[in-house]
């Protein structure tokens, strides 16, 4: 273990050979911690489709929360801040983005809904995330 208290430190020149590896060290260990930070909150969503032609579907079923886009992504495309307020709740696992419902436009879902539509308005997204390493994949 390395220890940088300062640069007219006597503990640093007695454990540090020089200030360089010192600031190597700390650079390294900051791109390490940034590093993790960003794989760790890395959230994959997946389009549902209908198998036979690829249209996008919508979930029927009843969302567990109606939920606006979170402000700081008022400027995303509407469905990338339904993803974010989505990333943002770690119980949900899927989402709709409703086009139409000016109101609450992202339909959370903290379970796997089993009813899907074709709706001109909606599209619907499985969240995959860390959080959801053992949700099963369709």
């Amino acid at each position: 273990m390395f220890v940088c208290l300062g640069a007219g430190s006597e503990r640093m020149r007695k454990t540090m050979t020089s200030s360089a590896l010192c600031s190597a060290l700390v650079v390294a260990a900051c791109l390490m911690s940034t590093w993790v930070v960003v794989i760790s909150s890395q959230q994959v969503m997946k389009l549902k489709t209908r198998d036979s032609d690829g249209a996008p579907v919508c979930a029927q079923d009843q969302p567990s929360r109606r939920a606006t886009i979170l402000a700081k992504m008022s400027n995303a495309p509407a469905a990338v801040g339904c993803s974010m307020t989505c990333s943002a709740d770690y119980q949900c696992q899927h989402f709709n983005y409703v086009q139409t419902d000016s109101l609450h436009p992202c339909h959370l879902y903290y379970y796997r809904p089993t009813e899907f539509h074709v709706q001109q308005d909606c599209i619907h997204f499985q969240a995959f995330g860390e959080q959801f390493t053992n949700m099963p994949m369709s």
